[in-house]
């Protein structure tokens, strides 16, 4: 189950990349997208400045994008937040995706006051598996220090990384 709430503008949107001049077939302002199992619990919400869907490649691109992803002890939740980002699907795989890039910050705050942040310049998020990955520099903070790596994967629900 998928609530969509967003401002549809009767002005054309910039585009995207000069390099990929493609008609957009819809486009939003102000995006607030909430995603719920059939049970009703809430698993996900992915809000933007501005959604733009591209025809050619069935990408929509997001400026300003901010998912937050629950877990499924619902105890915490992930913020990840970029200036900029894309939805893209892997058809072969039938399952979504979410590109973050400039500036990405994925944080985590559970219910006892811990913390997990990650800052890296891109970062690949799939969220019905609760699951991310870098390959670029990234900075991993919590309460004990902060870590460096080259690469990342980061599987949220059971808090495990691999660097």
């Amino acid at each position: 189950m998928i609530f969509l709430g967003g401002h549809f503008s009767g002005e054309s949107p910039p585009i995207i990349d000069k390099d990929k001049a493609s008609p957009s077939n819809f486009y939003m302002n102000n995006v607030n997208l909430k995603t719920y199992d059939n049970q009703g619990k809430w698993l996900q919400s992915l809000t933007a400045k501005r959604f733009v869907h591209l025809q050619s490649t069935g990408e929509t691109y997001l400026t300003e994008p901010v998912l937050t992803l629950a877990n499924n002890q619902e105890d915490f939740s992930w913020k990840i937040k970029a200036k900029k980002g894309r939805i893209k699907s892997k058809a072969r795989e039938k399952q979504e995706l979410v590109e973050f890039w400039d500036s990405v910050t994925a944080a985590k705050l559970n219910m006892e006051g811990k913390f997990t942040s990650l800052n890296t310049e891109r970062l690949i998020v799939y969220p019905s598996r609760n699951y991310l990955e870098t390959s670029s520099p990234v900075f991993i903070d919590n309460e004990i220090g902060r870590t460096s790596s080259v690469g990342l994967q980061a599987f949220l629900n059971d808090g495990s990384y691999k660097l």
